[in-house]
């Protein structure tokens, strides 16, 4: 990461005499070149100046590159100049944290990447120096410094470098205008002091496209960043002064300019309104605007000559009609008028019909033709449209033969007298004199009692007695059975049987292999389950399960949750042992066991020894615990780990060291065991180191410290032999080579694999005393072991 804080300048004070030393030196370039850096960097600007577009990109054996045909020059962020020069041909790299690799075409298609380029300063051109001033021999030193490049890809884009215009929109004055454009410079020169963490300048993107490699234009041209110098900034400005042909294109609806008035223009010319009927135009040049105004509609002598018919308003009621007056309805014999201003309405009502007097005093002899006449005695004026005679007259005639009325119910008639219902069998007939109705119902429907005497024969149905059933049977509820004989189910040659025997119950299940395969679940005493294959050489039940919950494997009382005993083992290639107890993986361990308990060898004193659990992984033994004759325990391989805690984001095979600042593994028990504050190590010959990160878990930091695990080491001039001693390296959360150098060495442990350095290509950044350097690093298995070597 850049510091990009603005410090005070030192520069060499000369005067006679003075000694000059290495360190003066280079205060006299870093004064002229910082200087320089941040004068570019802030007054001209960073990105690319020039050239850079024109480029070949191709790929090497998988690897991609580009090479630049015509070069170019760039400045980044920090302000240091990188010139590409012509036909430069490069490899592509991807940092991730302190590892670099190259990119290649498969990474291409499964991901977009930034191509950058990165300021690399190389030292070249070797030369003999005297070692020490009071030395003969010379040593070898870079005689110069190369500001070479390299090129950087990462997945993540740059920031977009857009311009941000002030603000002048609105009708504001001139000195607003001029205050707005200097809070815009004092806010955007501001920015300039913190570019950002990156020293790169973004080139182009790559991507995949049909087997090879080529630049998408999309996302490289938004990203593009250049640096302008004055000569193309006067052009741009004398062809802007120039240019007075409306160069910003600007029209009417951008500036909200009248275009025309009712679809007629006159660009640059006047737009006449006449007035015309009633309409009347009054300009006011003094208020800027344009009355247009009517006299119409103050008219009250009906100019448009309306007529009653236009406009649906009363012209007559029954031919009666009075202009401007009203017209009287008035109401006559029985007819009322009621009318209601409020509502209004007329209400045209009528009372005759609500007189119950005979109004028209109707005679009977004037309705003889409607109702036939039984003598004149009550021929006079009444309300009753019949006589009582006539009406008696009738009720005689409806009750005589051939009249209309009930004749005979169901055939059985009895004229002047009653017929009676009877109810038979499940019929009932309840009549209701109040209700005035007979009600007619049946009580078979509701007999429970098999009123028909139906037989299970006669419907199908078992017996209870006993029987055969054809086809499938569901039963909802309880099915109780009491037989002395075994209740069986079968299927082919499968077989199910449910057997008492003595005060035991016998689940037994036999497949279509027949009885010699059979296996049965048995309801022991005192509530033991248990599961046995009869049939084998092993009599005793193989599963047991107790009703207190203990379960037990070759054993009828098991004393734990689990205990399994071996009564016989198997054979098992594992060192000639026999298998006692092995727990098999997930299916995808190909049914190979991953933790076995073996019998072990039995010696001369009748004690089982060797291998007593192997653990393996993908069929291969990966560790065990073994005891020797004498009772020695041993694990082997071993990898002795502590739990630890950090601040950090740790990655795996790091180096860290202890901090002091622990925690209790439980929060509540101060005592308990404590998770060790950690961080990655950064002096070299710590005597503080811890181990390596093995894993992380739930926020805690698993770290190797006994044992054998694996290490980062880093380049310090000398190769790596097995057995070498280690300590903690000055490239953070690496080891080196011990070089003895100091009167103590903190040696981590020693190393088990051999490291010829120029074979090496991984190769990291990183920082030593303040300046990056690029160290090659390799990833090796460490033999741990924590100890002060005094060197003499």
């Amino acid at each position: 990461m850049a510091d990009y804080k603005l410090n005070q300048y030192q520069r060499n004070h000369y005067f006679y005499g003075k000694l000059m030393a290495v360190k003066d030196f280079e205060v006299e370039q870093s004064y002229m070149n910082e200087k320089r850096h941040l004068l570019t960097r802030l007054i001209n600007g960073t990105g690319i100046v020039c050239g850079l577009d024109d480029a070949e990109i191709y790929t090497d054996e998988g690897k991609v590159k580009i090479k630049f045909k015509t070069g170019g020059f760039a400045v980044d962020s920090e302000g240091r100049e990188i010139v590409v020069p012509a036909e430069s041909d490069k490899q592509v790299y991807i940092k991730e944290g302190q590892t670099t690799v190259n990119l290649t075409r498969t990474e291409l298609e499964t991901s977009l990447y930034y191509v950058y380029l990165e300021y690399n300063p190389v030292f070249g051109e070797p030369v003999n120096s005297a070692a020490t001033p009071s030395s003969c021999e010379e040593t070898c030193c870079p005689n110069r410094v190369i500001e070479d490049f390299e090129l950087v890809a990462s997945r993540d884009h740059p920031e977009s470098p857009a311009i941000v215009c002030p603000s002048l929109s609105g009708n504001i004055s001139e000195d607003t205008a001029r205050k707005r454009i200097k809070d815009w410079f004092k806010s955007e020169t501001s920015k300039l002091c913190s570019p950002g963490d990156e020293a790169r300048v973004f080139l182009l993107a790559l991507e995949s496209v049909s087997g090879g490699v080529s630049v998408n234009a999309e996302e490289t041209t938004p990203y593009l960043s250049f640096v302008f110098n004055g000569k193309l900034f006067a052009e741009l400005l004398t062809c802007h002064l120039s240019d007075f042909g409306n160069p910003h294109k600007t029209d009417a609806e951008q500036v909200g300019a009248l275009k025309s008035v009712d679809g007629v223009s006159n660009p640059g010319g006047n737009v006449d309104l006449v007035e015309d009927n009633s309409i009347t135009i009054t300009p006011d040049n003094g208020t800027n605007t344009i009355k247009i105004g009517e006299t119409h509609s103050s008219r009250t002598d009906n100019p448009h000559n309306t007529t009653a018919e236009q406009v649906g308003a009363l012209s007559s009621v029954d031919g009666v009609s009075n202009p401007g007056g009203g017209v009287d309805l008035v109401q006559d014999n029985s007819i009322t008028i009621t009318p209601n201003n409020g509502a209004n309405t007329i209400t045209i009502g009528e009372t005759h019909s609500a007189k119950a007097g005979n109004p028209h005093k109707t005679k009977h002899a004037e309705i003889n033709e409607v109702l036939p006449i039984f003598g004149d005695e009550d021929n006079d004026v009444r309300n009753k449209h019949i006589s009582n005679n006539d009406a008696e007259m009738w009720n005689k005639a409806a009750a005589s033969s051939g009249a209309a009325g009930l004749k005979s119910i169901d055939g059985v008639d009895n004229p002047g007298g009653d017929i009676d219902l009877i109810g038979q069998n499940a019929i009932e007939i309840l009549p209701d004199n109040v209700a005035k109705n007979i009600v007619i119902k049946e009580n078979h429907s509701t007999n429970t009692a098999n009123p028909h005497k139906t037989t299970a024969a006669q419907v199908g149905a078992l017996s209870a007695k006993g029987g055969t059933v054809e086809g499938d049977v569901n039963i909802i509820g309880n099915v109780g059975m009491k037989t002395n004989e075994p209740f069986q189910v079968i299927s082919g040659n499968s077989l199910a049987l449910l057997e008492s025997i003595g005060d035991e119950a016998h689940l037994i299940l036999r497949t279509n292999e027949g009885a010699e395969n059979q296996v049965h679940i048995v309801n022991r005493p005192e509530g033991r389950a248990a599961i046995r294959a009869p049939h084998n050489d092993r009599p005793e039940d193989a599963f047991n399960v107790l009703a207190n919950g203990n379960v037990g494997v070759r054993t009828e009382v098991p004393d734990s949750t689990l205990s399994v005993v071996a009564t016989r083992a198997v054979d098992f290639p594992l060192d000639g042992n026999q298998i006692a107890a092995a727990f098999y993986g997930s299916p995808g361990s190909n049914g190979r066991p991953i933790v076995v308990v073996n019998r072990g060898n039995k010696g001369e004193s009748g004690v089982n020894y060797g291998p007593l659990i192997s653990f393996l992984f993908h069929g291969g033994d990966v560790g065990r615990i073994t005891v020797n004759e004498n009772g020695t325990l041993s694990y082997l391989p071993f990898t002795g780990s502590h739990l630890g805690w950090s601040k950090e984001t740790l990655e795996q095979n790091i180096l860290v060291s202890m901090t002091g600042n622990n925690k209790p593994m439980i929060e509540d028990v101060p005592q308990s065991e404590p998770l060790y504050g950690v961080a990655v190590t950064k002096t070299k010959n710590d005597k503080k180191v811890l181990g390596t990160v093995f894993s992380t878990e739930n926020e805690q930091i698993l770290v190797a410290a006994v044992g054998n695990h694996f290490i980062w080491v880093a380049d310090k001039g000398k190769d790596i032999e097995v057995g070498d001693a280690l300590i903690s390296s000055d490239v953070a959360g690496h080891a080196e080579k011990d070089p003895e150098e100091d009167k103590y060495s903190y040696v981590i442990g020693r190393a088990s694999q051999n490291v010829k350095w120029e074979e090496v290509k991984d190769v990291i950044e990183v920082k030593v005393e303040g300046k990056k350097q690029k160290v090659k690093h390799a990833l090796i298995s460490v033999l741990f072991g924590f100890y002060e070597k005094r060197n003499l």
